[in-house]
């Protein structure tokens, strides 16, 4: 059996995010950019990476502990569409 690194749910968030940049560059879709980084990292697929990581669920709790800059960008035009317009048009 082969042993895989260990993987926390923050690592993971920084290659999903250096994956997506990859698609981008390359052209590629952003599956197989995944499937490229997990690889590159010592995982058999982006799955097993998330698993190892602990989880959907690990990687979930890790964004909202700590948001990106875009997270929070998107957070803020929100608020600021809902003081616009109110609670109907807010997602617009």
């Amino acid at each position: 059996m082969t042993t895989l690194p260990t993987m926390t749910p923050a690592r993971a968030l920084e290659l999903k995010a250096e994956a997506a940049a990859l698609a981008v560059h390359e052209r590629i879709k952003h599956t197989a950019a995944l499937a490229r980084v997990a690889q590159h990292a010592g995982f058999p697929s982006w799955q097993r990476l998330v698993y190892c990581a602990g989880g959907r669920e690990a990687l979930d709790a890790e964004k909202r502990a700590n948001p990106s800059e875009a997270q929070l960008e998107h957070a803020r035009r929100h608020l600021e569409r809902l003081e616009r317009f109110g609670p109907g048009r807010a997602g617009a």
